[in-house]
Protein backbone atom coordinates (compact mmCIF):
# COMPACT_ATOMS: atom_id res chain seq x y z
CA UNK A 1 0.00 0.00 0.00
CA UNK A 2 3.03 2.46 0.51
CA UNK A 3 3.91 2.31 -3.47
CA UNK A 4 0.26 3.46 -4.07
CA UNK A 5 -0.08 5.95 -1.15
CA UNK A 6 3.50 7.39 -2.67
CA UNK A 7 2.28 7.24 -6.62
CA UNK A 8 4.57 4.64 -8.03
CA UNK A 9 4.16 3.69 -11.87
CA UNK A 10 4.06 0.30 -10.60
CA UNK A 11 0.59 1.22 -8.58
CA UNK A 12 -0.36 3.55 -11.30
CA UNK A 13 -0.19 0.27 -13.54
CA UNK A 14 -2.64 -1.79 -11.29
CA UNK A 15 -4.97 0.43 -10.53
CA UNK A 16 -5.47 1.72 -14.44
CA UNK A 17 -4.80 -1.50 -16.46
CA UNK A 18 -5.15 -4.13 -13.74
CA UNK A 19 -7.85 -7.19 -13.99
CA UNK A 20 -8.05 -9.30 -11.47
CA UNK A 21 -8.76 -13.51 -12.46
CA UNK A 22 -9.58 -13.67 -8.48
CA UNK A 23 -8.94 -10.84 -5.59
CA UNK A 24 -11.75 -12.44 -2.78
CA UNK A 25 -10.48 -9.39 -0.18
CA UNK A 26 -11.07 -7.10 -3.09
CA UNK A 27 -7.50 -5.60 -2.87
CA UNK A 28 -7.52 -4.09 -6.33
CA UNK A 29 -10.00 -1.98 -5.19
CA UNK A 30 -8.20 -0.55 -2.09
CA UNK A 31 -5.27 -0.21 -3.81
CA UNK A 32 -7.21 2.23 -6.22
CA UNK A 33 -8.59 3.72 -2.78
CA UNK A 34 -5.39 4.96 -1.55
CA UNK A 35 -3.63 5.46 -4.75
CA UNK A 36 -2.58 8.91 -4.58
CA UNK A 37 -1.64 10.59 -7.89
CA UNK A 38 1.92 12.64 -8.36
CA UNK A 39 2.12 16.18 -8.73
CA UNK A 40 4.75 15.45 -10.83
CA UNK A 41 7.12 12.93 -12.49
CA UNK A 42 10.57 14.87 -12.13
CA UNK A 43 11.93 12.50 -9.17
CA UNK A 44 10.83 9.31 -11.21
CA UNK A 45 13.07 10.77 -13.74
CA UNK A 46 15.75 12.18 -11.64
CA UNK A 47 15.89 8.05 -10.60
CA UNK A 48 16.53 6.69 -13.39
CA UNK A 49 18.63 9.27 -14.86
CA UNK A 50 21.05 8.25 -11.41
CA UNK A 51 20.74 4.76 -12.60
CA UNK A 52 22.05 4.79 -15.81
CA UNK A 53 25.82 3.98 -15.04
CA UNK A 54 24.18 0.72 -14.82
CA UNK A 55 24.33 0.25 -18.13
CA UNK A 56 26.67 2.49 -19.40
CA UNK A 57 29.07 -0.24 -19.69
CA UNK A 58 30.87 -1.78 -22.94
CA UNK A 59 30.52 -4.91 -24.26
CA UNK A 60 32.98 -7.10 -22.47
CA UNK A 61 31.16 -6.23 -19.11
CA UNK A 62 27.54 -7.15 -21.20
CA UNK A 63 28.64 -10.15 -22.35
CA UNK A 64 28.96 -11.36 -18.31
CA UNK A 65 25.19 -10.59 -18.00
CA UNK A 66 23.52 -10.05 -20.98
CA UNK A 67 20.31 -10.92 -19.88
CA UNK A 68 19.79 -9.24 -16.79
CA UNK A 69 21.96 -5.91 -18.05
CA UNK A 70 19.44 -6.06 -20.98
CA UNK A 71 16.30 -6.12 -18.51
CA UNK A 72 17.90 -3.49 -16.78
CA UNK A 73 18.45 -1.15 -19.83
CA UNK A 74 14.81 -1.87 -20.71
CA UNK A 75 13.17 -1.25 -17.56
CA UNK A 76 14.92 2.51 -16.98
CA UNK A 77 14.04 3.41 -20.78
CA UNK A 78 10.70 2.09 -20.04
CA UNK A 79 10.48 4.01 -16.94
CA UNK A 80 11.89 7.09 -18.23
CA UNK A 81 9.08 7.48 -21.06
CA UNK A 82 6.21 6.43 -18.75
CA UNK A 83 7.08 8.78 -16.57
CA UNK A 84 7.38 11.54 -18.74
CA UNK A 85 4.22 10.46 -20.82
CA UNK A 86 2.21 10.90 -17.51
CA UNK A 87 3.68 14.36 -17.00
CA UNK A 88 1.67 14.81 -20.39
CA UNK A 89 -1.29 13.60 -19.57
CA UNK A 90 -1.05 9.54 -20.88
CA UNK A 91 -3.79 7.52 -19.52
CA UNK A 92 -2.33 4.03 -20.39
CA UNK A 93 0.68 2.43 -20.19
CA UNK A 94 0.26 1.09 -23.62
CA UNK A 95 3.78 1.76 -25.78
CA UNK A 96 2.15 2.16 -28.67
CA UNK A 97 -0.16 4.34 -27.07
CA UNK A 98 3.00 6.78 -25.29
CA UNK A 99 4.33 6.58 -28.78
CA UNK A 100 1.30 8.48 -30.64
CA UNK A 101 1.14 10.71 -27.67
CA UNK A 102 4.68 11.53 -27.42
CA UNK A 103 5.54 11.70 -31.41
CA UNK A 104 8.38 9.65 -30.45
CA UNK A 105 8.66 5.73 -31.78
CA UNK A 106 12.09 5.24 -30.67
CA UNK A 107 11.69 3.56 -27.11
CA UNK A 108 9.14 1.11 -28.73
CA UNK A 109 11.34 -0.20 -31.72
CA UNK A 110 14.57 0.35 -29.78
CA UNK A 111 12.36 -1.92 -27.16
CA UNK A 112 11.33 -4.72 -29.38
CA UNK A 113 15.29 -4.84 -30.67
CA UNK A 114 16.26 -5.59 -27.61
CA UNK A 115 13.28 -7.82 -26.94
CA UNK A 116 13.88 -9.88 -29.97
CA UNK A 117 18.05 -9.54 -30.10
CA UNK A 118 19.58 -9.39 -26.85
CA UNK A 119 22.73 -8.35 -28.36
CA UNK A 120 25.32 -5.94 -27.04
CA UNK A 121 24.55 -3.12 -30.32
CA UNK A 122 20.52 -3.68 -29.84
CA UNK A 123 21.35 -3.02 -26.04
CA UNK A 124 23.48 -0.24 -26.93
CA UNK A 125 20.94 1.07 -28.94
CA UNK A 126 18.26 1.13 -25.99
CA UNK A 127 21.51 2.90 -23.78
CA UNK A 128 22.12 5.82 -26.26
CA UNK A 129 18.92 6.38 -26.23
CA UNK A 130 18.65 6.61 -22.95
CA UNK A 131 21.28 8.75 -22.69
CA UNK A 132 19.62 11.19 -25.63
CA UNK A 133 16.42 11.00 -23.60
CA UNK A 134 17.76 12.25 -20.38
CA UNK A 135 19.93 14.77 -21.87
CA UNK A 136 23.31 13.10 -20.39
CA UNK A 137 26.48 12.98 -22.28
CA UNK A 138 27.27 9.28 -23.10
CA UNK A 139 29.45 8.01 -20.77
CA UNK A 140 31.16 4.52 -19.64
CA UNK A 141 31.15 3.62 -15.99
CA UNK A 142 34.79 3.00 -14.88
CA UNK A 143 34.05 1.86 -11.19
CA UNK A 144 33.27 -1.50 -10.46
CA UNK A 145 29.30 -2.12 -9.82
CA UNK A 146 30.33 -3.09 -6.40
CA UNK A 147 31.51 0.09 -6.26
CA UNK A 148 28.86 1.90 -8.11
CA UNK A 149 26.29 0.79 -6.22
CA UNK A 150 27.76 1.64 -2.86
CA UNK A 151 28.44 5.24 -3.72
CA UNK A 152 24.76 5.68 -4.75
CA UNK A 153 23.53 4.16 -1.24
CA UNK A 154 21.41 7.01 0.13
CA UNK A 155 21.45 8.96 -3.57
CA UNK A 156 19.80 6.59 -5.37
CA UNK A 157 17.95 3.86 -4.00
CA UNK A 158 16.45 3.05 -8.01
CA UNK A 159 20.34 2.16 -8.76
CA UNK A 160 21.02 0.04 -5.61
CA UNK A 161 17.90 -1.87 -5.85
CA UNK A 162 18.60 -2.88 -10.08
CA UNK A 163 22.28 -2.92 -9.12
CA UNK A 164 21.82 -5.75 -6.20
CA UNK A 165 19.49 -7.52 -9.17
CA UNK A 166 22.22 -7.19 -11.51
CA UNK A 167 24.73 -8.87 -9.47
CA UNK A 168 22.45 -11.42 -8.15
CA UNK A 169 21.46 -12.77 -11.58
CA UNK A 170 17.87 -12.34 -10.27
CA UNK A 171 18.33 -14.85 -7.66
CA UNK A 172 18.04 -14.07 -3.90
CA UNK A 173 21.40 -12.96 -2.66
CA UNK A 174 22.08 -14.95 0.53
CA UNK A 175 24.56 -15.81 3.17
CA UNK A 176 26.01 -19.11 3.63
CA UNK A 177 25.36 -21.15 7.02
CA UNK A 178 27.84 -20.46 9.53
CA UNK A 179 29.28 -17.09 7.59
CA UNK A 180 29.16 -13.83 9.68
CA UNK A 181 26.55 -11.14 8.51
CA UNK A 182 28.48 -8.24 9.27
Amino acid sequence: MALAKNGSLFAKHLVLEAVPLVDPDNLLEILKAVYTEPSEYLSVCAEVKGAIPLVAIDEITFDENPRHYSSTAAYLLRTYVYAKAFQQGAKSFSMDYVAKLTGDLRPRLRLSDLRSHKTYSHFRGVVDLLFDLTETEPFAREETLEAFIVNSQGSCDLAVILGLRILARGELLTYPPGSSKR
